[in-house]
């Protein structure tokens, strides 16, 4: 602890230092001379630095006891104060939104339930506030996104809990007030290494089906988008084929590098010409031509009883699968797929960027399944 004398006795140096009284007690010393009593405290998360007064117009006796009067004035001010949902919340978010990725989707889950609890006190949230609060969602059957909501609120609360906001979690239990989550369907996939099972298969079908099967195992595109493939979405010049958004299932514009495998098969279907439109064309009845159905995959599949062992949208878990084995960036395995990650900028700027890098990755996969043959 400092005296009165030592404090006096104090030099000033180049820089400012600070020596230690006692509970959170400093003296801080200027380049100048002059010399301050300095509070400085952690109190429920919050640093407080409190300036007490100049050091030659504050005994030490009165420093202390102000720093005394200062700290009962946090405690009275803390234990007072109504604290609401949006306030404890932004308090979280603040220690939160540096260690969290993609932070936007933390904003968008709270969004939900922000406007109709922000403004009451966190601790009369409950199970039933909840339940209200999310009934619009309920309406809208969007089950999946109530629970990620609750999940997220939850783990607001038990900050609060932690912070000595609220006594107990009133919340933990609101998830039982709605219905389940569905089972989650994983679709079947084969391992890379046993592609061949499926490959040898297709000796059992025409060469114009087998080139659709290969060209949609080549593509890593979903089943339903590799069956309406359109003349106009090639760009032969540059050697990319252009999925507009409303045909994605994530409604952005994905580009494909075609590798010289899948630009073997359009040249041998635009010899065909059976369709101006479609790539994969079959001819209804009335000679007019439509694009091949999406299920034709799966029948073929279920006809040569492979179904159980890999579905259509199952190679896009192979391809994923051995892009993780072969140590392709996990950015660029997820553009492969179309799959999006990131704000909308980002998302952009990684479908530019990593064109050339996919166009490698897809010659890469193209090789690597015929390898299989």
């Amino acid at each position: 602890m400092l005296t009165e004398n030592k404090i006096k006795s104090l030099k000033s140096k180049e820089k400012k230092y600070e020596l230690l009284d006692g509970n959170g007690l400093y003296v801080r010393v200027y380049p100048s001379g002059k010399k301050v009593y300095l509070l400085r405290v952690m109190y429920k998360r919050y640093m407080y630095n409190e300036v007490l007064g100049e050091c030659n117009r504050l005994t030490l006796l009165d420093a202390r006891l102000k720093a005394c009067h200062f700290l009962s004035d946090i405690e009275d001010e803390t234990e007072n104060k109504v604290r609401t949902f949006k306030s404890v919340y932004e308090e979280w978010a603040e220690e939160k939104k540096q260690k969290i990725k993609h932070w936007y989707v933390v904003e968008n889950l709270v969004s939900h339930v922000l406007p109709k609890i922000g403004k009451l006190g966190v601790e009369t949230i409950d199970d039933s506030t909840l339940k209200s609060a999310l009934r619009e969602l309920e309406d809208q059957g969007k089950i999946n996104t109530i629970h990620r909501v609750i999940f997220k609120v939850n783990e607001i609360m038990r900050f609060a809990n932690s912070m000595g906001y609220i006594e107990r979690i009133k919340t933990q239990y609101a998830i039982q007030r709605f219905p389940k989550l569905p089972a989650i369907v994983h679709r079947a996939w084969i391992d890379p290494d046993k592609l061949n099972i499926v490959l040898d298969s297709f000796k059992h079908a025409s060469e114009y089906y087998t080139d659709f099967f290969l060209f949609s195992i080549y593509s890593m595109l979903r089943p339903g988008e590799n069956a309406i493939l359109q003349w106009d979405w090639i760009d032969w010049k540059n050697n990319i084929l252009t999925i507009p958004g409303q045909s994605m299932k994530m409604k952005r514009d994905h580009q494909v590098p075609l590798s010289s495998q899948m630009l073997q098969i359009l040249r041998k279907m635009r010899e065909l010409n059976i369709s101006d439109t479609y790539v994969f064309a079959t001819i209804r009845k009335g000679g007019v031509s439509d694009h091949i159905t999406k299920a034709a995959f799966q029948n073929f599949l279920k006809k040569v009883k492979l179904l159980s062992l890999c579905s259509p949208h199952g190679f896009r878990a192979t391809a994923r699968t051995w892009m993780a084995r072969v140590h392709i960036p996990e950015q660029v395995a997820e553009a492969c797929l179309a799959h999006v990650s990131g704000n909308q900028v980002v998302v952009a700027y990684n479908h530019e960027t990593f064109l050339e890098e996919r166009r490698k990755v897809m010659q890469q996969w193209a090789d690597f399944v015929d390898s299989k043959r």
